[in-house]
Parts: structure tokens; sequence; C-alpha cells
């Protein structure tokens, strides 16, 4: 038995090969199990769990050995392995492979894998026939007309025609059953992509993979072709330039195939809508969105969109709207809520906050790195910032930050605890901000939220511009902003309420002017929900 202090084999995910037990295929890069029973993706902490078990082989490890392995330097309680054994078990009884958890009362756990055994002889099969089916042809046992007394030679042919239809109807009704099967797996591939879509899981399971094996099996499944037109294009907002001019290629031979099929296939024509990046072309995108949102009125790929256009222009109350018909049309999905909980907060709704945050801690795991990392930043932008330094350290980095992102984050809470200078969390941030560009829009309304406005508009201005003190790295140098870098311009940092105190700031008017926001509130004709800005 492996117990705490011997040597517990602890695995990487990342660098991990594939490997098999039983008949279960083990993927620990994007964390999958298959068997029989299909793919299933597992969470990084629940992979590590089956791998120090699986590397043990019949030993037993102990509770306090899988504790050390899986959350080295972390101190959890013992719901966190509880939980992560239960998900596996789940996960194995999905995928059917005959491999279990198995626990040894009082010491911990082990890999248990069922013998295969001979297949029982099956019933002889029912065939139906579906109409418009047309049955096999059988030989005649009497030809027509003729006496029924045959010679030994006779009934010896009759019988290997007999044979010889029995064998083409089994084969037959195997090609029609195979094909049953494809179906089906083709089909369950595409609700997990879109799954893992839908709640931007693409670190666990790559979704592009899933949909290559379902388009392999069913080429004309039009919502295949539909998705995989969309994780194109997702591809395409966040890869580097070459591997991103080849996912917009990607994306448009793959909406052709799947507007082939169907030419109102909604996925495809949404990634087709939002390929042009929305910054600088918020007009154009929002009546392309408008305009599908009209014609599929329950599909969620255009909403999200319009709900992203709303966020980035300071139209809070639209965004908040749109965010929650999302969360009722598909209420197990993590993303949906929690981006409902986003947008209550931008929007001011306090009841809306409350009652979204109610719901997910009671629905959701409390462990969840998005659940953490979203506890952390609440209690930190609502006045507890004491509060959410101590889950800090109980529970270490939530994980789910953009590099260095945390690091100010948790020097913000310092300094507005008492614990240390604001002049040092101003220097997180900025450090942040010249690290990456993803972190650096991040930055903007917590330098905001120090009473830093002047750091906060050197950082925009850096970000958006490309000029002034601070400067944002670009990923192909200095010169003019690729379109990628242009694609990864985002606006909606500007109009959380953290950034409030720039609002009341002449400069922020004249940055929203010359990023085009108010040609674009002029041009749609509204107000954005920004209280004490002079606007048209």
């Amino acid at each position: 038995m492996l117990n705490q202090g011997q040597e517990t084999p602890i695995f990487s995910t990342a660098t991990a090969s594939i490997f098999t037990v039983g008949a279960l295929t083990v993927r620990p890069a994007p964390r999958e199990l298959e068997g029989p029973g299909g793919v299933v993706a597992l969470e990084p902490r629940v992979m590590q769990v089956f791998l120090v078990l699986s590397g043990a082989g019949t030993e037993v490890v102990s509770r306090p050995a899988l504790l050390a392995a899986c959350w080295p330097g972390i101190v959890v309680g013992e719901d966190s392995l509880n939980r992560a054994v239960a998900e596996l078990r789940k996960a194995l009884r999905q995928a059917d492979a005959g491999v279990h958890v198995e626990t040894i009362a009082k010491t911990g756990y082990r890999l248990s894998i069922e013998a295969p055994h001979a297949a029982a002889t099956p019933e002889p099969a029912s065939i139906e026939f579906a109409p418009g089916d047309m049955a096999p042809a059988m030989p005649p046992l009497i030809a027509p007309g003729s006496s029924s007394r045959r010679s030994f030679p006779a009934r010896r042919a009759v019988l290997l025609a007999m044979g010889a239809g029995a064998a083409w109807l089994g084969g037959w009704a195997a090609r029609r059953w195979a094909v049953a099967d494809d179906e089906g797996r083709a089909e369950s591939l595409v609700m997990q992509a879109a799954a893992v879509m839908r709640d931007d899981r693409w670190g666990t399971i790559d979704p592009m993979v899933l949909l290559r094996e379902a388009i392999r099996l069913r080429p004309r499944d039009a919502k295949a072709w539909g998705l995989y037109t969309l994780a194109c294009r997702d591809m395409a907002r966040s890869a580097a330039e070459p591997p991103a001019f080849a996912a917009i290629s990607d994306c448009q031979v793959a909406a052709k195939r799947a507007l082939a099929l169907d030419p109102q296939q909604v996925d495809a024509l949404t990634a087709l809508a939002t390929l042009e990046p929305f910054y600088a072309n918020w007009l154009q995108s929002e009546r392309r969105l408008l305009d599908l949102v009209h014609r599929f009125p329950d599909e969620e790929a255009p909403m999200v969109e319009l709900a992203d256009i709303y966020a980035s222009t300071g139209r809070s109350a639209d965004n908040l709207s749109v965010r929650e018909r999302l969360a009722k049309l598909e209420p197990t999905s993590l993303r949906y809520a929690l981006d409902a909980l986003t947008a209550a907060f931008m929007a001011g709704d306090r009841s809306q906050q409350t009652l979204r945050l109610a719901h997910i801690l009671q629905t959701w795991p409390a462990d969840n790195a998005q659940i953490k990392q979203l506890q952390f930043q609440f209690l930190g932008f609502t006045g507890h910032p004491a509060q959410a330094l101590d889950l800090v350290r109980s529970d270490g980095d939530p994980g789910a930050n953009a590099p260095r992102v945390f690091s100010a984050q948790v020097a913000a809470f310092k300094a507005l605890a008492g614990l240390d200078t604001v002049n040092a969390a101003v220097e997180a941030c900025l450090d942040a901000a010249r690290y990456r560009q993803s972190s650096a829009v991040q930055m903007i309304p917590l330098l905001a939220f120090l009473g830093a406005v002047d750091d906060a508009f050197a950082v925009a201005d850096g970000y958006y511009l490309d000029r002034g003190p601070v400067k944002v790295p670009h990923k192909f140098g200095r010169a003019e902003p690729s379109i990628v870098e242009m694609r990864e311009r985002m606006t909606t940092w500007l109009f959380v309420p953290t950034a409030r105190s720039l609002w009341r700031d002449p400069r922020f008017r004249s940055l929203c002017k010359e990023i085009g926001l108010v040609d674009y509130w002029r041009s749609a004709g509204i107000r954005p929900d920004v209280p004490g800005v002079a606007l048209p």
C-alpha cells in the first residue's frame, strides 16, 4: 500500500502519454477517458487522482497519499478527495470499460478491472423493416410448379441457398446496426462538443477532435459541420497569425459544407457573422446578429455573441436581458449562470446578484475553479477584501486567471484591507499590464478601483491606441497591430462598475471617441448605461 511519505507516483497530465487500462483508453493531456460507453472528459484534479491510482497498479493508495499527490502544497479538506473520487466513479461508469474504483475500508482506494467474459450466444434477432425498406430477397425453398420430392443433391442445393441467404441477411442486419451505432456515437460526440464549447472548457477537451470524428461517422450532419465552423471561428480569434489565417479559411470551408446541407444552419451563420472582429465594427456585427436572433429566437449561438456586443458597448441592461434568457434556455450551463451574474453586477442589479450567486453556490461544487474565482473577486470588489484574502489563504490561487492578474488582484485587496500600500498594488497592476494584452485590459478597471485614475488611462492608451508611457506588448512587433491583436482588443472592461471613477473624467469620452464607440452610439441611436458621462 502506498502511504504518505512513500514514493507516490505523480504524473503530469500535460506530458503523460496515452495508455490503456483494460478496455479503457486514457488520454491524459486532454483529460479524456474512452471506453465502449463513449468519451468522457475529466476535471484536472479528477484526472490526477486517476493517474495516481492507475500508476499504483493493484496497490492500495492511501487517502493521505492521494491528497499529497493531487493537491501538493495545498491544504484541502477530505470533501475535495471524496468529490474527486465520486466524479471519477461517475466517469468510469459512463465509459463502461469495466474499470472501477474500489474503496478499501479505513485505508484508501485502488483500481479494479473486470475480467473479460465470454459472450453469451445471442437470441435470434427479430428484424423489423421500416416503411420503404426492401426486405432482402430469399431463394424459394420449393420452386413454383415443381414437385416437393427432391433428390439429396437438390436438398443440398436448397440448404446451401438458404445458408447463403441467411448470411446475406446477417450481413445486411450487421451493416444496418453498425450504421445505427455510428449514428448514435456521432450524435453523442456532437452533444459533448456543444457542451464543451458552451462552457468554454477547451482546456479539458478539444471540441474540434470530437467534431471531426462525428463528421467522419456522419458526414452529412449539418449540426456537426455548423459547430465545427464555430470552433474554427474561435480558433481564429485566439490563435497566432499564421494559424489564425488557416482557421479563418477552415471556418469558411466548413460553413459552406454546413449551409449546403442546411441553408438555415444557425451555428454556421453565426460564425460567418462574427468572423470579422467586433472591435471598431460593433454596429455591423450587431445588425447581423439581431437578424439571426429574430430568425432563430431560441438558438444560443447568436444570443451569446449579441450579449458580448452589448457588454462591450456599455449596454449593461440589454446585456443582462440576453444573459438571463440564455441561463433559462440552458439551466445546466455554469458558464451561462456565471455570465448572468456578471451581467447583473455590470448593470448594478443587487437583487439579481444575490439571487444568482445563491443559485450558483447551491447548484455547482464550491471547489470548482471558476466558482472559487467568482467568490474571490465578488468579495474583493464588494467591500470585503479581507475575506477574499482569507479564501486565498485556505484554497490558493483559484487557477482561472490570466498571467499576473491574480497577483495584481491580491495586491489590490491587500491595499484595500490595509495590509499593504496602494503604491505596491499599482506597481503590481502595471507589471501585469506590461506583460500581456489579455492582462493589460483587466488592469484598467482595477487601477481605477484603487483610485489610480491617471495610471488607468495610461494603460488604456497603451492597450487601445498603442501610445503613451505604458507599453502593452504585441505579438508581432511594435508597428501596426496585427489582425489578431485587433481582434483581441476588448472594451467590456471599460464598463464594469469598478471603472466608475473613469466615467466622470473628460478623458473617458475622448478615449471612447478615438476608438469608435461614440460613433457607434450615435449611429445606433442609443445612450450607454454609463452615468455621469456627457455623451451624444
